[in-house]
């Protein structure tokens, strides 16, 4: 898989306060802390037909979706309580015309589903369920090497973010890498978009 040439980033990462009031970034897309009790997260629906779909219902499926998630059920199912909240509210007529992908609206990091989890146990306990975007952002594979002043050097695993293009997934994945880090540093990536087949 080819990486997209390293853009060198000096980042300093400063948590934002929940309570912050002030403009938010573009490519955070419905950036929000917890609400209350809840924790929102965006569910994307991405058509592999695009929007030439064959069945008519499915017209205006795809998108992003904002889902207010019970904070207390655990990050290990958020994923699954979101799609199942999604799929409650969403009829789908061909679900092979689309893949669902669930992320952290806060820094575009995608949330894996666990197995093992009952499905629809906890869809009534979401709110707020609502379409924040018509279109599609995209969903990219980014790898991570943060090199600090005194010659430390950190290579992450690799992440997959959403992001509307390749330099905001690697400004979300700075920020994501360097999350709590009071350090100063630059940081290096590469951001390969992932096809319909590879998510």
């Amino acid at each position: 898989m080819p990486i997209i040439p390293v853009e060198r980033l000096v980042v300093r990462v400063h948590r934002i306060p929940d309570n912050f009031r002030g403009v938010r970034p573009l490519f955070q897309l419905g950036w929000s802390a917890m609400n209350g009790k809840k924790k929102v997260l965006h569910v994307v629906a991405i058509s592999l037909a695009g929007h030439d779909l064959v069945d008519f219902e499915d017209s205006g499926v795809s998108g992003v979706y904002s889902v207010s998630v019970p904070y207390t059920l655990g990050e290990t199912i958020w994923a699954n309580v979101a799609l199942d909240t999604f799929h409650t509210n969403v009829a789908v007529g061909n679900l092979d015309n689309f893949c669902f992908v669930v992320y952290n609206p806060e820094n575009g990091v995608v949330l894996e589903e666990s197995p093992g989890v009952q499905a629809y146990s906890h869809a009534h306990e979401c709110k707020d369920f609502f379409k924040v975007l018509a279109e599609t952002p995209k969903v990219f594979l980014v790898k991570g090497r943060l090199e600090y002043l005194n010659g430390t050097v950190l290579d992450f695993d690799d992440v997959r973010i959403v992001a509307t293009c390749a330099f905001d997934a690697k400004a979300l994945a700075a920020m994501h890498f360097a999350a709590g880090d009071s350090k100063e540093g630059s940081f290096s990536c590469g951001a390969t978009e992932l096809s319909f087949a590879e998510l």
